[in-house]
């Protein structure tokens, strides 16, 4: 193979893909009568040698990994700072890839003859040498294998890897008293005596072996060892684990080494102040490096391990425990209902559900299910650490995610909190930019949940929660707007404005440096006329404060003439409809009433026609319509209704 291209990190993947491409051919030569038609004995032999240098396991390993050294370098040093973490992780995995898929391509291209006497009598085979010594070590052993030492029998039947689970807790039960007076030591050479270091290699065997389904166990083991009588065991262990990381560069190595540190450091802190370490994978639960995903998710499986399964004997059914075991299970599997990918609603896009992805409330309501039990008043502990995150957090997406979180679990609301987002809100609203615009959309979509899970005596409590509904109707943004639209209507659903009193403190609950003219409640949703998508709802929300009487919150007698006038269009389109829809007979029939309450008989009468289909042409319903609204409202608003048109209908 050309050097140059050995050399190039770029040719990584296409080396995984030529793997991947030799196994399925060989093995599908390998199922006709003549392989060798197809793939020659030395075609086969030079793939498998080519592949040998991507498995690890290469005679020349000390070049090779030169080499990958060589190539790393070289790629990190085109990145810049900010990307050179992820690009280093990027490459990991990528290098792990290949060796999977190198050594498992080299096992397919075994299954034909591993040699071949071709017709010049010369005799080609795989270098099987180091096999051929092996048997015959094995054969010379074999007397020795079978006249056992009778008083080293006992001590070698001490094995753990070929029992039962329940066999194997018993086992660990049994060296657990052991392990915990060991003092581990060091040669001469810093490292570790062949006494400690054949210790340490079985623990870490047991670790790779039974850590998923001994994971007590197996932490418990390391804690001994940890925690027994003699403190440079834990410096020892750490050395031990690092070395052999940086001595076979293997991924899967690192995360049993980080595994393992986790074990040893459980006792370092009480259980109360994990609460932040439950925060944090959940946020980077989607985590843009698949890495920091699996590690996020792996440290939730450990929390659940070590603070929930734990305390299982005690406080917890058996019911309870497989519950607990099938939702561990199912992060392993990635399973569709507890993970969410990066870009699921990140804001970017405009749905009009809660934008909370179905996934993420699954996941955090099973959390919060399991933890409450034995650690009650997590939910509120964990929402209010949501929302400061979300208000100081500097990474947008991790503070969005913040905010989501937050509305999962939301339990209660005090001033402090709500004063956070207002804060965070007043710099953001009204922005130009789209990521800007996202975070403002997160924090009106919270503010939203916030009044639909209040109940309307807290709602009073919070009058910030009207009044910034009032602000951010001002906003220049439509998807704002909208947002802020919806806020209102659940306001209106939750509170009943037609009360004088609720009227009067809220409106006592304006902000005493409120800048600009407040012309009404009405008047900041008539812009919503204008837009396509804002329409529909604004004028849902017009006909019902059109029904609310006249004063300083709601605004003044001039609202019946503007919500007809914002309701004309749909008046005239109905009418050229073969039959009038539900929909306007009903708004219709409103504003009849609301214009008969306020004595205007002549709009009522018009409107009430409306209603019934008495009018033979929208013409002659426009007619008598205008008519009604100039002898009643003009000419104080005719100049104020021509502008209203334009502006709206224009």
């Amino acid at each position: 193979m050309d050097g140059e291209v050995q050399m190039d990190w770029e040719f990584q993947k296409l080396r995984r893909h030529y793997c991947g491409l030799m196994e399925e051919l060989f093995e599908g030569i390998n199922r006709t009568k003549d392989t060798s038609r197809w793939m020659t004995f030395e075609s086969r032999k030079s793939s498998f040698a080519l592949m040998e240098d991507w498995c690890g396991y290469s005679p020349n390993q000390t070049q090779i990994r030169q080499r990958e050294d060589s190539m790393r370098q070289s790629m990190i040093d085109q990145q810049s700072l900010g990307e050179r973490g992820t690009v280093t992780a990027a490459m990991e995995i990528e290098k792990r890839n290949l060796k999977t898929a190198a050594l498992s391509a080299m096992a397919a291209l075994c299954g034909g003859p591993v040699s071949v006497t071709t017709e010049s009598k010369a005799n080609l085979q795989f270098d099987i040498r180091p096999s051929s010594v092996k048997f015959a070590l094995n054969q010379l052993g074999f007397y020795v294998h079978l006249r056992k030492d009778k008083q080293k029998a006992p001590r070698s039947k001490i094995t753990i890897s070929d029992l039962q689970p329940d066999a194997q807790r018993n086992m660990v039960a049994v060296i657990l008293p052991w392990i915990q007076i060991i003092e581990l030591q060091l040669d001469p050479n810093g490292g570790p005596t062949a006494y400690s270091y054949v210790l340490l290699a079985n623990l870490f065997e047991i670790t790779i072996k039974s850590s998923s389904g001994l994971h007590h166990e197996v932490q418990a083991l390391w804690q001994a060892l940890a925690t027994g009588p003699h403190a440079g065991n834990v410096q020892l262990v750490l050395d031990f684990i690092m070395s052999l990381c940086l001595d076979r560069r293997e991924q899967n190595f690192v995360e049993y080494a980080k595994q393992i540190v986790v074990f040893l450091s459980t006792r370092t802190y009480p259980a109360t102040t994990r609460l932040r370490e439950i925060a944090v994978v959940t946020v980077l639960w989607d985590h843009y490096i698949p890495l920091v995903q699996e590690q996020a998710r792996e440290m939730l499986i450990h929390l659940m391990h070590e603070l929930v399964l734990s305390k299982t004997d005690d406080e917890f059914s058996l019911h309870a425990k497989k519950s607990i075991e099938d939702f561990i299970e199912s992060i392993r599997r990635h399973d569709v209902n507890v993970v969410w990918a990066y870009e699921d609603n990140n804001g970017k896009v405009d749905d009009q559900d809660n934008k909370v992805p179905a996934s993420m409330e699954n996941l955090t309501t099973e959390v919060v299910k399991f933890f409450e039990v034995s650690y009650p008043g997590v939910q509120e502990r964990w929402g209010k650490l949501s929302l400061t995150w979300a208000t100081s957090c500097p990474v947008r997406h991790l503070a969005c995610r913040s905010f989501q979180i937050f509305r999962c679990i939301l339990t209660s609301l005090d001033q402090p909190m709500l004063a956070d987002m207002l804060a965070r809100l007043s710099n953001t609203i009204a922005d130009d930019d789209k990521d800007v615009q996202t975070f403002s959309m997160e924090i009106l979509t919270t503010l939203k949940t916030l009044i639909c899970k209040l109940e309307p005596s807290d709602l009073l409590n919070f009058p910030q929660l009207f009044w910034t509904t009032c602000a951010c109707l001002d906003t220049i943004n439509e998807r704002e707007f909208l947002e802020a639209l919806g806020m209102l209507e659940e306001l209106m659903v939750r509170l009943d404005f037609s009360d004088p009193a609720v009227r009067c403190l809220l409106l006592d609950g304006r902000p005493p440096r409120w800048e600009g003219h407040f012309g009404g409640l009405q008047a900041l949703v008539y812009k919503g006329l204008r837009s396509s998508v804002c329409s529909d709802l604004t004028l849902r929300v017009l006909n019902n404060l059109v029904q609310l009487p006249d004063d300083e919150l709601i605004g003044d007698d001039s609202r019946l003439l503007f919500a007809i006038l914002g309701n004309f269009p749909g008046f005239l389109n109905a009418m050229d409809q073969s039959n009038i829809d539900a929909k306007s007979i009903k708004t219709a029939e409103i504003l009849a009433e609301v214009a008969e309450a306020s004595g205007y008989s002549t709009i009522s009468r018009a409107l009430s026609g409306f209603a019934a289909s008495r009018y033979r042409s929208s013409k002659d319903f426009l007619s008598q319509l205008v008519s009604a609204l100039r002898e009643t409202f003009f000419p104080q608003w005719d100049f104020g209704s021509l502008t209203f048109l334009m502006d709206t209908h224009g």
